[in-house]
């Protein structure tokens, strides 16, 4: 049944079994989960099936830490989350990404990749994919071969593209059609109230733009509500407990990351044509699914280097980007200015003022079969506990804090950056592919401005661990010392790899209603 929270009579208490707080690819994923069994279960959505701009504004607050974008354009706030926006690429962690890495501090899962990989195979179908896996070498082909090189130092890696990647669309009527299943538009979790030992939650009130108010009493609880505000929540809850729910060790809202992306970090020039970059440096298709192709450091080179993981890729540009000063890279634009840009060099060339393109490869002492990639690079970031989320003395129009966003990304990123790349340039070079010219040096200012900007993958924040003493959450996702609350999504992640999360947040929530439901029918 589908309800608009505006409409229902204020005050009104909803009895539930299981309340599911967030419609984006977590809650979206439980709910079908529960659907059509004889569990009763309330799906709460903050905003309606479009982008309201009221709605879109509790999102507001600060950053303070490293660059980043402003928190109510990072993420989607109306029915299927960030999923509106996402680009549907899915990868799973790497398996070391799981491990404890004795030089990452805080690192390690409490659960291994082989425990999740029944949940990932799982997902496939959630995102219209089939039970093919992400080992590139089980998709060559003939016509398709991986870029082969000595000494097993750099590894190829891929990512699906999948179809159904807009949940709110692809699974509406789905929910909507379900007899035990309410789904709630509207409705903002404003408080999450305890127990007066604060080990069980007792319900959660809920307020709506038009003045609404009204509770619901569940058995248990899934927050998924996002990387930021199933902290914000967390903390803004401080009725019991005056640091915020589950915060008695100071944990919720720290570790917070984001990956880190580099569009141009230097050039390769490929002497002659090489048909197998091809499947690199553009998306292809292979039995009917869309697949890329990028390479990484073998495991055992990050473990001998103890680094973290760089996901390395490379796009096919014209030769007039070979005119790049090396040294000097191009300052990040804010969005108007290159708009701006664009639009007058449109006008140059619609007035014929446009230069003539000279940089040709014979201008290099290149064949004119030559061929030119920018090189690019997704980064792991470093759990560090002062990265984090935490509350200013802002409210919303609900008089809940907003936060305040505090990043930190340092030399431990550059060292693992740089040394990815230079291995991978001594190799293209090693292997007679072609030369590699970087643009990022020891010298270089960190940050770096060469075209990088955050993944929009939140991540951490009320990470996973069986110790209370180190996570927010244990292996089951459950909020340590409160009996009936969870939390999904990728704030449980305790390291980040260099994945897109997606796929993980699905197979976490996939093993999250497993779980729940068998607590259910205990």
């Amino acid at each position: 049944m589908l309800i608009d929270s505006g409409d229902i009579p204020y005050d009104s208490v909803i009895n539930t079994d299981v309340c599911i707080v967030g419609a984006g690819a977590a809650g979206i994923t439980l709910a079908r989960q529960f659907a059509n069994t004889n569990i009763r279960v309330c799906l709460m959505e903050s905003g309606g099936f479009n982008l309201e701009l009221p709605t879109q504004n509790l999102y507001k607050g600060s950053n303070v830490g490293w660059p980043y974008w402003p928190l109510d354009s990072s993420r989607i706030r109306f029915f299927g989350g960030t999923t509106n926006h996402w680009g549907g690429n899915c990868i799973p962690l790497n398996d070391d990404d799981f491990e404890q890495r004795d030089w990452i501090s805080d690192s390690g899962w409490p659960i291994s990749k082989t425990d999740l990989e029944p949940y990932y195979r799982a997902a496939q179908p959630v995102f219209g994919l089939g039970q093919e896996g992400y080992d590139p070498v089980e998709w060559q082909s003939d016509s398709m071969k991986l870029l082969e090189f000595s000494d097993d130092l750099i590894t190829s890696n891929m990512f699906q593209g999948c179809e159904a990647k807009r949940f709110g669309a692809v699974y509406r009527a789905e929910l909507l059609a379900s007899s035990n299943l309410d789904t709630y538009l509207h409705a903002n979790a404003i408080d999450i109230q305890s127990s007066e030992n604060g080990k069980e939650i007792v319900r959660i009130k809920f307020a709506c733009l038009n003045g609404n108010r009204f509770t619901v009493n569940a058995k248990t609880y899934l927050l998924a509500l996002g990387g930021l505000e199933n902290s914000r929540l967390l903390l803004a809850s401080n009725g019991v407990q005056p640091k915020g729910l589950a915060n008695g060790n100071d944990l919720v809202g720290r570790y917070f990351s984001d990956h880190y992306y580099f569009a141009r970090l230097g050039l390769m020039v490929v002497p002659e044509a090489n048909p197998n970059l091809n499947y690199y440096h553009k998306k292809i298709r292979v039995s009917g699914r869309e697949i890329g192709l990028h390479f990484e450091l073998a495991s055992a080179v990050k473990k001998k280097k103890k680094l973290l993981s760089t996901r390395i890729h490379i796009s096919k540009v014209p030769w007039r980007a070979y005119s790049h000063d090396p040294g000097k890279p191009a300052i990040n634009r804010d969005f108007g200015e290159k708009v701006a840009s664009k639009l007058n060099s449109v006008w140059q060339s619609l007035s014929g003022l446009e230069k003539p393109n000279k940089n040709r490869p014979e201008s290099y002492g290149e064949l004119s079969s030559a061929n030119l990639y920018s090189i690019g690079a997704w980064i792991e970031v470093n759990p560090r506990k002062d990265s984090r989320v935490y509350l200013n003395d802002d409210k919303d129009v609900f008089g809940m804090p907003r936060i305040t966003l505090d990043w930190i990304i340092a030399n431990n990123e550059k060292r693992s950056l740089m040394t990815s790349l230079n291995y991978f340039a001594r190799q293209v070079g090693a292997n007679g592919i072609g030369r590699v010219r970087l643009d990022l040096d020891e010298q270089s200012p960190w940050p770096w401005q060469g075209g990088g900007e955050p993944g929009l993958h939140q991540m951490g924040g009320t990470r996973m661990n069986d110790s209370a003493l180190k996570g927010v959450v244990d292996k089951h996702c459950k909020v340590h010392g409160i009996a009936n609350l969870y939390i999904a999504g990728s704030s449980v992640f305790p390291t980040f790899g260099t994945a897109n999360p997606t796929l993980t947040i699905v197979a976490l929530a996939l093993r999250l209603a497993d779980h729940v439901k068998e607590i259910q029918s205990g």
